[in-house]
């Protein structure tokens, strides 16, 4: 009895996310567009809440809610490195602004976090909606138990966000999750002399790292980076 109800739980909790994720967008467009918490499609199509949730619930994916747990899931980091870039030169000084080994790390954090959102299941080069939402949820969260976000509240959070996005962009990082490895898993074999292996993906991810903090750099070059630091 137990086991029968426990996958009944399981459509109503994904109904539930789905529906938290309908009201965010409807925030954010308000925060965007007419500075104030509202649900447009109940104002422009006179109905009832309840309505427009049953018309839109019917429309969407089964899969939809797991997406929103993986976009929620990310909420932290992406909040943290936003923070972190905050205090960055503007993203279009960027390159000459930070010395070399800063770059490279800012490279890697970076690019970690799109390649990570962008390999989400049912997101990939819609990554940017975990952006999206973790800014729509800290201008919400800021503003409080107040009925409208103003401009005052909202633009720098909104910013503070934005400005990651810059850097993705001038530092091409935007498609990182599209990068594919200069080494496979045979050159890997090959190179180090060891057989696959539990280990293989760690040395693998670790070669896509290498590619982001080195963007120009060649199989030889990561060939060698990989005896260094692998042997």
């Amino acid at each position: 009895m137990k086991a029968a109800e426990k996958k009944k739980e399981v459509p109503a909790v994904k109904w539930v996310v789905r529906e938290a994720l309908k009201v965010s967008w409807a925030l954010f467009v308000g925060v965007l567009f007419r500075g104030e918490v509202c649900c447009l499609e109940c104002d422009v199509n006179n109905a009832t809440p309840s309505d427009s949730i049953f018309s839109r619930t019917v429309q969407l994916k089964s899969d939809d809610a797991d997406l929103v747990a993986s976009l929620f899931s990310s909420r932290d980091a992406v909040s943290a490195l936003a923070e972190r870039v905050h205090s960055l030169p503007p993203a279009s000084t960027i390159r000459s602004s930070l010395a070399p080994a800063d770059l490279d790390n800012l490279r890697e954090d970076v690019g970690s976090l799109v390649r990570d959102l962008g390999q989400t299941k049912g997101l990939r080069d819609k990554w940017e909606l975990a952006v999206l939402i973790v800014a729509l949820e800290d201008v919400v969260a800021r503003a409080g138990r107040s009925e409208s976000v103003d401009d005052e509240s909202a633009v720098p959070v909104l910013e503070l966000y934005g400005k990651l996005l810059e850097i993705c962009d001038e530092l091409d990082l935007r498609k990182v999750w599209e990068l594919k490895p200069l080494l496979s898993g045979d050159d890997i074999v090959r190179i180090l002399n060891r057989k696959p292996g539990p280990g293989m993906k760690e040395i693998l991810v670790s070669v896509v790292v290498w590619q982001m903090r080195n963007p120009t750099g060649s199989t030889s070059e990561c060939e060698e980076w990989l005896r260094s630091r692998w042997t």
